[in-house]
């Protein structure tokens, strides 16, 4: 259900997610100048586990957070994690949007949201009806993030499910 929005610009964030000043520095540069084919903006997630940034394992994975109001829409299937899909062009900001869940610091409450993690999108993966051509939306080896993300997942979900998780891993 759509919630009305009376501002030109969308920034999506999660309860654990925070703006750093470098990034509010580039936000405020590049909207005044986007041209209007620019509908979204792709900006670096820094993960923060246990007080410590994380440095690799794909933990500064560019995300579409950023993005002109009705020019973008939510990927239902993508659950639980939310991915939006946006109408036009896209540019990237160079600045850091640090996730820190401070929760994590407790190792069980971390283990008990990761099973709870798993076993959702298990259930999606189950439920998921077999479509020929994979998820909905654009997909390039060589596109934006999200679109390199679709390619794979239309390769991926070609594969008999028995083949997928040694391969996974």
């Amino acid at each position: 259900q759509a919630v009305p929005v009376a501002t030109d610009w969308v920034l999506a964030l999660d309860a654990d997610q925070r703006v750093t000043s470098a990034l509010r520095d580039r936000i405020l540069t590049a909207l005044p100048a986007a041209p209007p084919e620019v509908a979204g903006y792709y900006v670096e997630r820094q993960f923060i586990f246990r007080g410590r940034r994380l440095r690799w394992g794909g933990c500064t994975r560019p995300m579409l957070k950023l993005f002109r109001t009705g020019r973008a829409c939510c990927d239902e299937q993508e659950a639980p994690d939310h991915r939006f899909l946006v109408h036009g062009a896209v540019a990237r900001l160079q600045a850091p949007l640090l996730e820190d869940n401070r929760n994590e610091f407790d190792l069980r409450a971390w283990v008990q949201k990761q099973r709870g993690y798993a076993q959702r999108l298990a259930d999606n993966e189950w439920r998921r009806p077999p479509r020929p051509g994979g998820p909905p939306g654009v997909s390039r080896p060589f596109g934006t993030p999200d679109e390199r993300v679709l390619w794979r997942k239309r390769i991926w979900v070609r594969l008999p499910r028995h083949v997928r998780p040694p391969l996974y891993f």
